[in-house]
């Protein structure tokens, strides 16, 4: 399952890499790298925001999974 999940969470915008943690069978936490673009800390979180809900959207709309928007942590370099 990790692996479908994966590949729907790397199709959306701005997300580079992830990686999906499982324990007994559940998503337990989801690490994505983003590439966001330049902006203003307020443009910044916003952008973040936006890419957690397409995360949690894409999973819902392709695996019928729901995830928690805590369980997604974006980090970018």
């Amino acid at each position: 399952m990790a692996s479908t999940v994966t590949e729907t969470i790397q199709s959306v915008q701005y997300v580079k890499n992830c990686h999906v943690v499982e324990e007994n069978g559940q998503i337990a936490q989801v690490f994505v790298e983003a590439e966001l673009p330049e902006g203003d800390e307020d443009e910044r979180t916003r952008t973040i925001k936006s890419v957690v809900r397409s995360i949690i959207g894409a999973v819902a709309l392709n695996h019928d999974l729901q995830l928690d928007y805590r369980k997604i942590k974006v980090v970018e370099y």
